[in-house]
Formats: C-alpha cells, structure tokens, sequence
C-alpha cells in the first residue's frame, strides 16, 4: 500500500486530496502545527479517524527531517502556505518565512532520506501578477506583485531547481482560483456564499464588496486534486497550469450566488460606486466599498489548460454555476446546525 504525506492536510486541497487519496487505497499521514486543532474540512469528508497526523514546524529542518525519515512517503504534497495575499501585504516577512522554508526543508530532507519519492509543490496564478498575456501558459513570463507570489515564484524556482540539479521528481502545479463548499471565510468567495447564506436565513445585511470587475478563472478544488495526482504520476516530472480557461468578472459569481437563492440582482452605478438590488423588491443587498479595494491587485489572470488536457487527460469538469451552488447549500446547511 503506498504511503502520501500532506502538508496543509486541515486546509481545502489537502482535506479533498487526502479523501481522494484514500479512495485509491493510500495510506494517509497529514502534517499540522497542532493536532488538537479543529480539524473541520476532514470531519466535513468523514476522513479525520482515517488519517495519521503527524505534529510538526515546517520552520524547523531538524522536525521535516524527523517526518520526511519516519514515514517514508512514496509522495509528498505540500500545500501548507500563508495563501491569503491581504495578510501577505499586512505580514511580509510572516508569509515570506512560511512559504519558502517549508519547500526548502521538504526537498532537501527529501533528496536525504527518500530521493525516489515524488514531490508535489502547490504554486499559485499569483505569480503571473498582471500578466501582459492573455491566457497565461506555463512559459508566460512570471511578475509577482505581493509577498505571497513573490514567495510562491521561490518555491516554484525551487522546485525545478531540485528537479534539474538533484532528479528529484519534483512537479509544480499553477493553480488558478479554485473553489469549494471547504473554502475558509478568509476569502471572497466564500464571504460572498456564507453571507448569501446568512441572508437566505433572515439576516437582513448589506454585503459589501471590493472591486468586482476583476477578471477570475475559477474552477472547482475537486477537480484540481485529481489533476495534482496525475500530474505527479505522469513518468516525466513537469510544470502544469490547471484552470478552466474561462474568465469571468467578480460581480457575476455574486449574481449566481443570489440566483442560487431565486434573487435576481440590478446594478447601478460605474467602477468604485456599484450598487445592487433585488429586481423584484427593490432592496439594497450588495455595494462597493473603497475599504474592500486591495492595493496590487491581480487582474485578467486567466490560465490555458491545454498542456495539463493534453498531457494529463485532464480538465475543469465543474461549472460555475454548481460551484456556487453547492457551497451556498453548504453554508446553509452550517448555519442551521449552528443556530440549532
């Protein structure tokens, strides 16, 4: 039976990662910080009782080196990141710190102990920054434009550089936007889910929201975690956007948010003064707010997938529309067993 090591096993990816892991007959260690630590997304998938947690610091060499000897993984995954680009701008050297010395003490305990294993490195659309080119392919110039792309292009360069210098079979994996029912409140789509979900339920609250003209290729977490496996199973180790290939402004997943909901939304005003109503009644539920405005914000980062479709036999199989969908229905279901 072979053995998957997951960093980050308690966020979106490495929950969904582990379930389908196990579903192909691994057995599953999942490294975290604290394993007291309200493990939600496994208890969401029913996997926690089926993994093995295994405490660790990324931070600490000497602790990697500890799991990476111990378990003898036949694959390592690692999504453990600061992956928030707002607390990126509030925390640089945190996010620096984070996202780089976890990559450097997973492949180099790797190449000491168990060199034959295969390394997956989550990177990040991020790194495109505002990309000159529309879609971005793998050979798309990378231009980060916060701390957390910044540290995700080290990780990325690293990894290839382990690839080339030391033959480890080391994969990236350019991950576009990707969403689920598992995503944290930490980010936009699910403030815009949980909050929809809230209202359906009576709360009578205003959603305020950034600049919702931004360009987003947004597909489905699931997905992507296939994707990441055959990537990593393919006999020559390689980069791979894995997108839909398909952008939409941000403004139109709050419209599939409130159409989940039967609320269709009007629109009035222009750019940084936007508001919405419901068409029917005439209410106010959304609007722009200057303080949602992020500084460096990534734009028209759209990925073309063909070399992950071609190579891989793989694409984006979720619409939009259920994406939404199901993690209002999520969000619902949370709230009704929280307010019972």
């Amino acid at each position: 039976m072979k053995k998957a090591f997951i960093t980050g096993i308690n966020g979106q990816d490495g929950a969904f990662l582990a379930d389908y892991l196990l579903k192909n007959d691994y057995l599953v260690f999942g490294g975290c910080r604290n394993p007291d630590t309200d493990h939600w997304r496994l208890k969401h998938l029913g996997v926690q009782d089926k993994i093995t947690l295994v405490q660790y610091d990324l931070e600490n060499l000497d602790s990697i080196r500890n799991s990476i000897q111990t378990i003898q993984a036949d694959e390592v995954y690692n999504f453990a990141s600061q992956s928030s680009v707002r607390l990126s701008l509030e925390s640089p050297l945190q996010t620096g710190i984070a996202n780089t010395q976890s990559v450097i003490h997973l492949l180099e305990s790797i190449r000491v102990f168990t060199p034959g294993a295969l390394f997956f490195q989550a990177g990040s659309s991020e790194m495109f920054g505002g990309p000159q080119s529309v879609p971005q392919t793998e050979t798309t110039p990378m231009e980060p434009k916060n701390p957390y792309s910044s540290s995700k292009c080290f990780a990325y360069h690293l990894t290839k550089n382990y690839r080339d210098i030391y033959q480890i079979h080391a994969v990236n994996g350019i991950l576009y936007n990707h969403e689920s029912e598992l995503r944290g409140l930490e980010f936009f789509t699910r403030k815009v889910s949980s909050h929809i979900a809230s209202y359906s339920l009576q709360k009578k609250e205003i959603l305020k929201v950034g600049n919702i003209s931004i360009i987003k290729d947004i597909g489905y977490a699931p997905d992507f975690v296939e994707g990441m496996y055959h990537a990593l199973h393919r006999n020559l180790p390689d980069d791979y956007i894995f997108s839909t290939g398909k952008g939409i402004p941000i403004k139109e997943f709050i419209d599939l948010g409130f159409k989940a909901i039967q609320v269709d939304l009007e629109w009035v005003g222009l750019d940084n003064n936007q508001k919405a109503y419901d068409k029917k009644t005439g209410e106010l539920l959304v609007e722009t707010d200057p303080k949602f405005y992020r500084i460096q914000e990534s734009n028209h980062q759209i990925g073309d997938p063909s070399k992950a479709r071609n190579l891989l036999g793989w694409s984006a199989k979720t619409n939009l529309e259920t994406i939404v969908q199901r993690m209002i229905e999520s969000d619902i279901d949370r709230l009704k067993r929280l307010n019972n």
